[in-house]
């Protein structure tokens, strides 16, 4: 039997422990799949439970985010869902996280973000997708 190579160990065990840890799957850890009806059927229970306020929704796109797209196609996501949420259960979302982190720069090949001018352009779209959706 041939040994692996140090190197090609450790990108083996790399590649392992990165699909383990990714954001933005359907069977991420880090999450319920709208798509798969998940979110809705814990939401239906969270809301059928007397003890228990369903206050809002929280979605995490990851982090180290240098572009404005990614939130707003999370928002877009989200605010659909959360339409779907009202139209199936009437209960009408209080609060909605877009939780991920905008870029830091950390090195010089990082680019420099107007993180005013870009919370701006998320939040204009946010808008927008809740007057059309409701």
């Amino acid at each position: 039997m041939q040994a692996l190579h140090p190197l090609k160990q450790t990108q083996q065990f790399l590649s392992a422990i990165l699909k383990t840890i990714q954001t933005g799957q359907v069977d991420s850890k880090f999450g319920s799949a709208i798509e798969t009806g998940q979110a809705m059927a814990i939401v239906k229970k969270a809301l059928s439970l007397e003890n228990i306020e369903l206050c809002g929704l929280h979605c995490h796109i990851g982090s180290q985010i240098f572009e404005c797209e990614p939130f707003t196609d999370a928002a877009e996501i989200m605010i659909r869902f959360i339409k779907e949420i009202k139209d199936k259960t009437g209960y009408e979302t209080k609060i909605l996280n877009l939780g991920g982190g905008m870029g830091v720069r950390y090195i010089e090949e990082d680019p420099i973000i107007d993180y005013a001018e870009n919370i701006g352009k998320i939040a204009k779209k946010i808008v927008s997708y809740a007057e059309d959706n409701g």
